[in-house]
């Protein structure tokens, strides 16, 4: 079982103790709350996502006609520099350890999607054949 998958149970297990408890319900039962949830149920909540940079070895895959396809993937894990910056409706959250944690999930997602022996396809519409009619 992956790291990611076995937190986000354990996340979710928590939680659901939590809206389970009779405390909790108890206060979820009060207007002010019920106004506070609402309220926080409509709202935006925004990432906003700057890639400085990127650096590493890249290798493409070309395969023999008649594919359509390019493949794309690093040897290995790239230099990748980011800045994530995470909002909820019209606020900013400058909190460094959020921001951290969200640039560092992104990072290990990216190495995951599209280092080798992981590849990411390209649909190329010139390598397309088009059939020909003869009339």
């Amino acid at each position: 079982m992956t790291e990611g998958g076995s937190s986000k149970k354990k996340f979710l297990r928590m939680v659901d103790r939590i809206a389970t408890n009779k405390y909790f319900q108890q206060v979820t039962d009060y207007k002010y709350v019920k106004r506070a949830m609402e309220g926080l149920s409509n709202t935006d909540i925004k990432l906003q996502l700057e890639v400085h940079g990127l650096e590493g070895r890249l290798a493409l895959n070309l395969p023999s006609p008649p594919h359509d396809r390019i493949w794309i993937g690093f040897r290995t894990n790239p230099q990748l520099v980011l800045r994530a910056r995470p909002a909820v409706g019209a606020r900013a959250l400058r909190f460094a350890h959020i921001s951290n944690w969200i640039e560092q999930k992104l990072t290990r997602e990216f190495e995951k999607v599209l280092v080798l022996p992981n590849m990411e396809d390209i649909l190329i519409d010139l390598m397309t054949p088009t059939p020909v009619s003869f009339e």
